[in-house]
């Protein structure tokens, strides 16, 4: 039905939990085209050549005769939709809009509507008579949204910093120890939403557990340590080694606030649950990202 559309730039963020882009099109309806009755009107939305949006959901339009859609020729209707992002999504962006000035979005449309001849009746309301329905797909369209803009939509979002920590989920899923602590991650991530301090924090020191349990002898600190090697293999990298270590065995204490039931256990709030949830998605990142960087280089190394 449409034969062009175009996108305005009063382009905004809505915050969670259902987080998104808010957006106008302003569509027209061709000359020597009949009446129309809009009957449902989807959209899908991608970025850098990937789907991002499977469905763009409508929200609003101006143009409502006897509570339906009205569309006449040579007019132009100005239709309000909405995006919602999950944070995976928000990240790819991020990721492709790096050293960008515009984003290029596009925005592909399926509207079906039932053509309907509109017959004057004098003394009472017109007669419609309505004909075939047709489904049609105009071109995709987007006007280029500046980084400023992405930014403030980000802000209108809500995106919140912590959830800018991008575990390479792939990389830690392949290894087995860090395949276990990913679990007790997720784990520690539904304690969050219940608002479960304390099973946070022991879901988080569970978490680095998993990284020393390789089914050998020894103790947990040999254990661990060895995982560590494999992390962190060039001896360049032994003193950054050192301090990862100790950060995880500093942090590990902190969470066995939680760990501890009875008279004795410490208080925990939702300041500690988010201190232990954040550190724990950025030590795991850096541990995944290290354990890929190894195994590139041993391949390297063998061809």
């Amino acid at each position: 039905m449409f034969s062009m559309f175009r996108v305005l730039e009063n382009i905004s963020g809505k915050p969670g939990p259902v987080r998104g882009l808010e957006f106008s099109i302003v569509a027209t309806m061709p000359q020597a085209t009949p009446a129309a009755y809009l009957l449902g009107i989807d959209g899908k939305l991608s970025f850098a050549d990937r789907l991002i949006c499977e469905r763009v959901v409508f929200k609003d339009g101006p143009w409502f005769h006897r509570d339906a859609a009205l569309l006449r020729e040579g007019q132009e209707y100005t239709i309000q939709f909405f995006a919602p992002l999950t944070p995976e999504v928000i990240l790819f962006i991020e990721d492709k809009c790096r050293g960008v000035e515009d984003l290029q979005f596009s925005l592909e449309l399926l509207v079906k509507a039932q053509e309907v001849e509109v017959k004057p009746v004098p003394g009472a309301r017109p007669k419609l008579d309505f004909g075939p329905v047709h489904w049609t797909r105009p071109g995709p369209n987007w006007t280029p949204v500046s980084f400023n803009r992405w930014n403030a939509c980000l802000t209108g979002m809500d995106w919140l910093s912590w959830e800018l920590v991008q575990l390479p989920k792939a990389v830690l899923e392949s290894h087995p120890r860090t395949k276990s602590a990913l679990g007790y991650f997720e784990r520690a991530r539904s304690n969050y939403t219940k608002g479960d301090w304390p099973e946070v924090l022991r879901s988080c020191y569970k978490c680095f557990e998993q990284l020393a349990d390789d089914g050998e002898p020894g103790d947990k600190k040999a254990r661990f340590a060895r995982f560590l090697a494999e992390a962190f293999p060039d001896e360049k990298d032994a003193d950054k080694r050192a301090k990862v270590d100790a950060l995880i065995f500093a942090f590990s204490s902190l969470c066995q606030f939680g760990r501890h039931a009875g008279p004795s256990e410490l208080r925990t709030g939702k300041a500690d649950a988010e201190i232990a949830l954040n550190l724990t998605a950025s030590l795991l990142s850096l541990l995944g990202r290290a354990l890929k960087d190894a195994s590139d280089l041993a391949a390297l190394e063998t061809t």
